[in-house]
């Protein structure tokens, strides 16, 4: 099957309806909406756009349970933005909400259905180890207890290690940035800090500005992540990018040269109109081709994401899908730090994972 026909792709393009869908490609649906995590969004898009009486009993059975475990995590985040915001409210700093759990507490629509596993909030880099003690005193203990991931994280990375709570197990993902240290874009965090807007039902917390959304989406999945499995975070840009008016367009690559995204914005637009129809202005795209460049590096990256973005039901892909796949890890881990870190990072993995094997055996 042509990546064009997947079934995901027609859905949330609009190309098809979910009333017009058989029985059969229901079936498909529900594995693939669960693998890709898009289940719940699924949901809540029948039910908005009047689709989810007019289904098949059992397929609304499924749907309907997606929507509780939606609403259920909407309360979840929402609680816990609440703790934490509590919990480090004696740093006097802003809490920015990332990702997915800015636009649930903020209540944007492309929140609708949106699950997560973790919460991840940006702090200023100078406030980063007062906001580690407020923490671990409020009960979040650090996941990562080997010295070589701690020194990872700390001197390498953008956020520091993981946190679950010792009670609630939820788990929290500190940023002071929102690209890994040594990689080859540099934002500025500050400035992201500075524009970011308050979420006025919680105190102290704060989201990006939909400018700096939309980058941070983009820096997320096409210069920190593997893109793989990454349909999605891709899908959530579409809807952020479709609430943008014409100021936003205008300022949109103004700000990606001002913060040094301007190539994983451009594959951001790229990518959310030739796979989902998203509808961008072609004056945008053309001067950000003009600024990043196009080529054989292109056609290569469209080759592997068209191929490696998409879920396949079950896990499974074929040979393409998988060589796309391991493309991008390979790419992402280039992108992450330079040549010489990489092969000592790389080394120290791979003798932790002979030494674990080991243990394991005995």
């Amino acid at each position: 099957m042509a990546w064009r026909d997947h079934l995901l792709l027609r859905i949330f393009s609009g190309r098809v309806g979910l009333s017009e869908l058989s029985l059969v490609e229901w079936d498909e649906l529900l594995v693939l909406g669960r693998e890709s995590k898009l289940l719940s969004k699924i949901a809540f898009m029948a039910e908005e756009r009047g689709e989810l009486e007019g289904l098949d009993a059992r397929v609304q059975a499924h749907l309907l349970t997606a929507k509780v475990v939606g609403r259920k995590q909407r309360e979840v985040v929402r609680w816990e933005t609440r703790c934490i915001s509590r919990s480090i409210l004696d740093a006097g700093c802003k809490m920015v909400l990332l990702k997915g759990g800015a636009y649930v507490a903020a209540d944007l629509e492309v929140g609708a259905g949106r699950l997560m596993s973790d919460i991840d909030i940006m702090v200023s880099r100078d406030k980063l180890e007062e906001v580690e003690g407020l923490l671990m005193g409020d009960g979040w203990m650090q996941m990562k207890a080997d010295d070589y991931d701690q020194g990872y994280y700390r001197e390498w990375m953008h956020e520091l290690p993981p946190m679950q709570h010792r009670y609630r197990g939820t788990v929290i993902d500190v940023h002071h940035t929102i690209l890994p240290l040594t990689g080859r874009l540099k934002p500025d965090a500050e400035k992201m800090l500075a524009d970011a807007e308050p979420i006025e039902e919680f105190e102290g917390v704060y989201r990006f500005s939909l400018m700096d959304i939309v980058l941070h989406g983009g820096a997320h999945l096409f210069q920190d992540g593997e893109v793989r499995g990454g349909l999605r975070d891709l899908i959530d840009l579409q809807g952020l990018m479709a609430m943008g008016d014409e100021i936003f367009w205008e300022g949109l690559v103004g700000r990606a040269r001002e913060l040094d995204l301007e190539r994983p914005l451009y594959y951001s637009l790229r990518y959310v109109r030739m796979l989902l129809g998203g509808e961008v202005p072609a004056g945008v795209i053309e001067e950000l081709k003009r600024n990043v460049g196009w080529g054989l590096r292109l056609r290569v990256m469209d080759w592997m994401v068209c191929r490696a973005i998409l879920p396949h039901g079950g896990g499974k892909h074929g040979l393409l899908a998988g060589v796309a796949k391991e493309g991008l890890y390979m790419r992402s881990h280039w992108l992450r730090m330079p040549f010489g870190m990489l092969v000592k990072h790389l080394v120290s993995k791979g003798f932790r994972r002979i030494s674990e094997g080991q243990s394991n055996k005995k």
